[in-house]
């Protein structure tokens, strides 16, 4: 077959997606020339191109055939790609608050499948993942009008039900489990005697009348730790001063790990503090503070890597 633009593209249309190689054996040419005339067809955005890619080397595809992109995810993706994948298809538009760590960091991996979308609300920046096939302004339209029912109508589609309900998730306060019933299950699991158990008491209620410091720091200690557990983080180092305690802590997914700088603020840090750890390493890091003042997470929005939980 000989290599022109009008048979390069019938090409394409009809195996979905292609890779230089395929182009070079069937029209007996070179991996480099085939490679090029790809790129003319994506410059004229006749095809259009993966982020993901076998080697180093990127998918060519026909735009009006996405859908058989789903075939790639599946051959390629690993575990955890393959999870976050399932979870944005199946629900087609996720609140990025609503993923774990290493859920986020598989959902940067799959930017084929899950479009962003950040929608500000309240002097907030709400955050969705959105299912590729779906159309991202129709989806805008239904989140904003999720968000301010009284100026949209009613809607009634099982698709605007999903979107209102993610909303309702997004803009909802977490229902997260409090640090004292954190601390009551931590005791349970324990299986202590009903002596330890009037004890706790007692030191609880202390704790809620200002009398025992030393009781909420632990509790919020136990917070934090609870937080590594759930999202798989495993403490490597604990360092506790006057007022900080720093966390070394990693994250392995698949055969890769990753390392974070946590640190927890006994006292509410200023911002020069903040910007002082953010520096300290090339690490991500992890910021916990009790009641975080609303200015903290506005300069944590400016930062790369750098995430404030509020205990």
């Amino acid at each position: 077959m000989i290599l022109t633009k009008d048979n390069l593209l019938r090409f394409v249309r009809e195996k979905k997606y292609v890779i230089p190689s395929d182009v070079a054996t069937s029209f007996e040419t070179s991996s480099m020339i085939a490679s090029a005339a790809l790129s003319e067809l994506a410059k004229d955005k006749l095809v259009a191109i993966t982020y993901l890619k076998l080697s180093s080397t990127p998918y060519y595809y026909d735009p009006k055939q996405k859908e058989s992109l789903c075939e790639l995810g599946e051959k390629h993706f690993s575990k955890y790609e393959k999870d976050v994948f399932e979870k944005i298809k199946n629900q087609q538009v996720i609140n990025d608050n609503s993923l774990s760590i290493q859920e986020r960091l598989a959902i940067d991996r799959i930017k084929d499948f899950a479009i962003p979308l950040e929608i500000e609300f309240n002097e907030r920046v709400l955050k969705f993942w959105i299912w590729y096939l779906r159309d991202i302004q129709d989806i805008r339209k239904q989140i904003l009008e999720a968000l301010n029912p009284k100026n949209s109508k009613p809607q009634s589609s099982p698709k605007s039900e999903d979107v209102k309900r993610t909303v309702e998730e997004t803009v909802a306060p977490k229902k997260e489990t409090s640090q004292n019933e954190n601390s009551k299950q931590y005791i349970n699991n324990q299986n202590v005697n009903k002596k330890d158990e009037n004890q706790f008491s007692n030191y609880e209620t202390k704790a809620f009348s200002g009398e025992n410091k030393e009781y909420e720091e632990n509790k919020n200690e136990l917070f934090i730790e609870n937080y590594f557990k759930n999202n798989y983080l495993k403490i490597e180092s604990k360092n506790k001063q006057d007022n900080t305690i720093k966390y070394s802590t990693s994250l392995t997914v698949n055969k890769m790990k990753i390392h974070f700088d946590c640190i927890y603020f006994l006292k509410k840090p200023t911002e020069s503090q903040i910007i002082s750890f953010y520096t300290s390493s090339p690490k991500p890091k992890l910021v916990f503070l009790e009641n975080a003042p609303k200015k903290l997470f506005t300069l944590a929005d400016n930062l790369v890597n750098l995430e404030i939980i509020n205990i």
